[in-house]
């Protein structure tokens, strides 16, 4: 079975960053997330700003 390529990992790694903002915040809606040169983002509509204490909530999830 041959390695997942940076871009399909990118590219999953988007998804599991979308479920943890969907898990802390149900109400989100998404935008698109593609994987990108040097890594990926993902848009989303949120019902206040995403914070930096937010950020190692995200990371365990």
């Amino acid at each position: 079975m041959s390695q997942p390529t940076l871009e399909a990992k990118r590219h999953s790694l988007a998804h599991i960053l979308a479920q943890a903002v969907l898990d802390m915040f149900p109400e989100a809606q998404l935008g698109v997330g593609p994987a990108i040169a040097n890594g990926f983002y993902y848009d989303f509509e949120l019902p206040r700003t995403l914070i930096p204490e937010d950020l190692p909530i995200l990371e365990k999830k």
